[in-house]
């Protein structure tokens, strides 16, 4: 909770400067190098009087402070609002109670006052706001695609009027944006609606969201078919790549099609979709809690979505060390993991309780590798190539890259479903531990009932 003296110590430590008039210049001089010569981080400036108030680099940790007292009172600040555009705000609203008075003079009606002012921005900010991401998922057109609150749908199949586009403006809103989809040989968008959310901070989620809607589309199309799927807001590789080669004197051509889903027509997309109706249903209930903020299991939705966002991350890595570690970033943020040793015990722990092998069960029939080795392979070589004992460039892993995504994907829509079926228990409990030792009770249950 913020207080009357966090309030007084930042408004001490605000700069107020006078800035010179123009004419006291010399050549090469400007207000702008006078201002550079204050070392402001943040400032404003008072048109009518020209002094400027800042902060600068030594007092910045006052105003972050502060501002951190602010929004960890209030839930909507947490979730609603990026940090630096609430430190911003919070600046403004210090500035002009400096303006209006002094530290010594500071009361708690003004905090309160800041508070209120506060309040104010974040609900005019935060009105409804509906997004539309570029996406490249397969070329060609299909059916919708609901995910909870995310709607993939194709480019042709997109109302432009409905979603609000003022007919006679479509040449400054509808056609720069397809043109950027063509540039990128995108064909489908993404549409989601962010309610109590500031601008700066909604533009994010809805990005996050639309990356965790694809994950969900990754887990249940085989492996390899959409891997390249994405937002060209995000993290894409370019659809077509050409490069020249010379060997030996002789230059050569060399092309890539890196386009996703181009071997996936649009009859087996629609196909894999409904068959796989339940996971996605099951996804679309964890992005719900995702864009809402809202769950009995909030913890345990997000850790879902969090590692759904690392497994998205993974497939669309170049290098196979890098994915293989963001595949067991993956896996371990999925079940909350501190460390590699309950890395690996909470893999186990999984493994047994969603497939009831155990760790000296072989990975899979006619295989030589014991399910203890591979997760201990998993989380080794995520541990030493983020520590730099492994080569991230050079190093030749002891499994590969679809070894590692096919545990992370089983795992995934496994979690997904189960936690289902955990929330209509009694009382559950939003801990990682607790619902992987109700997923190994419930396993042994089956394993009884069945014998």
């Amino acid at each position: 909770m913020a207080t009357i003296q966090e309030l007084k110590q930042l408004i001490e430590r605000l700069a107020v400067e006078q800035a010179p008039a123009i004419d006291t210049f010399v050549d090469g001089e400007d207000t702008l190098t006078w201002l550079r010569a204050q070392r402001f981080v943040l400032f404003s400036a008072d048109a009518g009087t020209g002094q400027f108030t800042g902060l600068r680099p030594e007092d910045m940790p006052v105003l972050i402070s502060f501002a951190k007292s602010l929004r960890k009172t209030n839930l909507k600040y947490l979730r609603g609002a990026q940090f630096g555009t609430f430190v911003q705000q919070v600046f403004n609203e210090v500035v002009t109670l400096k303006r209006q008075t002094t530290s010594s003079d500071i009361v708690t009606t003004n905090l309160q006052y800041l508070e209120a002012n506060l309040a104010a921005w974040f609900s005019e900010k935060s009105v409804p706001q509906r997004h539309l991401v570029p996406c490249s998922i397969i070329p060609y057109k299909a059916k919708d695609v609901l995910l909870g609150p995310v709607t993939f749908q194709h480019i042709a199949a997109f109302d432009f009027a409905a979603f609000g586009v003022d007919p006679q403006l479509t040449e400054i809103t509808v056609d720069p944006f397809v043109e950027t989809m063509r540039a990128r040989a995108a064909t489908w968008v993404a549409a989601i609606e962010i309610t109590d959310i500031e601008p700066v901070r909604s533009a994010e989620m809805a990005g996050v969201a639309v990356d965790v809607g694809l994950a969900a589309l990754q887990l249940v199309v085989p492996y390899g078919l959409i891997d390249q799927a994405a937002r060209i807001t995000g993290r894409s590789l370019p659809p077509f790549v050409a490069a020249l080669v010379n060997r030996n004197g002789h230059v050569a051509p060399a092309y890539s099609n890196h386009e996703s889903g181009k071997l996936l027509s649009g009859e087996v997309f629609d196909t894999i979709v409904d068959r796989a109706q339940s996971v996605l249903n099951s996804a679309g209930a964890r992005l719900n809690a995702l864009i809402s903020g809202n769950s009995q299991l909030l913890n345990l939705e997000m850790a879902w979505c969090n590692s759904a966002f690392w497994f998205h991350e993974a497939l669309s890595e170049p290098l196979a060390t890098v994915a293989i570690a963001k595949f067991e970033t993956s896996i371990e943020t999925l079940f909350s993991a501190g460390n590699p040793t309950e890395s690996t015990s909470r893999i186990l722990q999984a493994l047994e309780g969603v497939f009831a092998l155990t760790a000296n069960d072989f990975v899979a029939p006619g295989s030589s590798i014991r399910v203890k080795d591979f997760v201990k392979d998993v989380v080794t070589s995520r541990s030493r190539i983020l520590h730099g004992t492994w080569s991230t460039l050079t190093e030749e892993l002891p499994l590969s890259r679809k070894d590692v995504a096919t545990l992370a994907r089983e795992l995934l829509v496994s979690f997904t479903l189960k936690l289902d079926q955990y929330a209509t228990t009694a009382s559950p409990i939003d801990r990682a531990k607790d619902f992987l030792d109700w997923m190994q009770v419930e396993r042994a249950a089956q394993g009884a009932g069945a014998a």
